[in-house]
């Protein structure tokens, strides 16, 4: 089958290759690679993650309080898929993990993820099925794929707790922009018990995940004060956003928070989707400016989906050991993708009761130029909504 793999020598580092097609009896981080250098690595690479496993059996003898193995799904399922489209994310375009690291370790992350397939998120038909898993041979689902095993393939062998039926009023293009940014700000919302009538401010407010939270914190009848640039105030106002802040054409923006404030009170919640680990970012520090700023912006939890390398630390600390030692009222959260079947579900009921509506910015084919012109778009920063990748054209 043909695949988009991570390729460091080639232009964009994308290349597409012919590789093997999954079966239900494929191994979780099977070799997709071409050479035999790669292919015996990524043997060493499962092995690795089985005597990591072994270890983490025995912390947990020894330390109760460790949480169960992350991931872990008793007699979990799999199916086997047609992939028809591809939802492109910003962490696809990093190397999954150039995000989370030091820039100068960019070489290793190429290096390891090499001849990987990307993608994660992704919408299709089941093809073969086992009994009594929930789905059968011609089901539309969408879902997500384990990091490292790549959706944007022809085909996918994904895990029945990582998908779910697709919404019936969706094409596959748009079913798929879902699952990542959806279970990330469903989670997160749960995760720190977001309620009727609590006030809700959404930095980055008509990206990829962002404009997915404004229209979810609506649907928990939240009010939204959203922050976007002005070509794209209309977008966010029409998403339901009860204020919308303008960082382009604002003098100073922590002035017009607090105006804000002064008639509905200070934030619960604040969702940043902007900042993270990039130069560029730091220019902003809304994070610190929102912390400092008096009279108080903020009462509850600032979240943020993207961070310095500490705070990527701290997260997995957090996912690996249960240990959370984050800052009182800060958290940068980390999306789970085991077990989010029901979560999934939860965005396709909003989906088909049409309280929540999907953007697709651009549509681009499965060649090497149409995903590397989908990376581009995605690393300018100024896509609105989500951009796809037709593997099976839609008519």
């Amino acid at each position: 089958m043909q695949a988009a793999l991570y390729s460091k020598h080639s232009t964009g580092g994308i290349r597409l290759a012919t590789v093997p097609r999954p079966t239900l009896s494929s191994t979780i981080y099977e070799s997709t690679s071409t050479t035999i250098i790669r292919f015996f690595l990524f043997k060493i690479i499962n092995s690795v993650f089985v005597c990591i496993g072994y270890l983490m059996y025995l912390l947990r003898w020894l330390i109760p309080t460790i949480p169960g193995p992350y991931g872990e799904v008793a007699d979990r399922q799999w199916v086997l898929c047609r992939v028809h489209c591809g939802g492109v994310n910003p962490v696809d375009a990093k190397f999954l993990y150039g995000d989370k690291l030091p820039h100068f370790c960019l070489p290793l992350v190429k290096w390891f993820v090499e001849d990987r397939i990307c993608g994660i998120d992704f919408s299709g038909v089941v093809i073969e099925a086992p009994p009594g898993c929930g789905y059968t041979a011609g089901d539309a689902v969408f879902g997500t794929i384990p990091p490292f095993c790549g959706s944007f393939a022809e085909y996918v062998r994904a895990p029945t707790d990582f998908i779910s039926h697709k919404p019936k009023n969706m094409s596959f293009a748009e079913a798929c922009t879902i699952p990542l940014v959806g279970l990330t700000v469903v989670q997160a919302f749960e995760d720190n018990n977001l309620t009727d009538g609590q006030h809700v401010l959404v930095l980055g407010a008509s990206g990829g995940t962002g404009y997915v939270a404004v229209q979810i914190a609506k649907i928990k009848k939240a009010r939204v004060s959203a922050l976007a640039g002005s070509r794209n105030a209309e977008f966010v106002k029409n998403l339901g956003a009860d204020d919308v802040l303008c960082y382009d054409h604002s003098v100073d923006i922590l002035k017009d928070l607090h105006s804000i404030r002064s008639i509905h009170g200070p934030f619960d919640l604040v969702f940043d989707s902007v900042s993270s680990h990039d130069p560029q970012d730091s220019n902003f520090a809304y994070e610190t400016r929102i912390h400092n700023s008096k009279p108080k912006l903020i009462t509850g939890m600032y979240i943020l989906i993207g961070g310095v390398v500490t705070d990527w630390i701290l997260a997995h600390m957090k996912r690996f050991f249960g240990i959370d030692w984050f800052a009182k009222g800060r958290q940068l959260f980390w999306v789970r993708f085991p077990n989010s079947a029901k979560r999934l579900e939860l965005l396709r009921y909003f989906c088909e009761t049409n309280q929540l509506k999907v953007t697709i910015a651009n549509r681009l084919p499965f060649t090497e130029e149409g995903i590397r012109e989908a990376f581009r778009l995605q690393m300018t920063r100024r896509t609105v909504g989500k951009i796809v990748i037709e593997i099976v054209p839609e008519k």
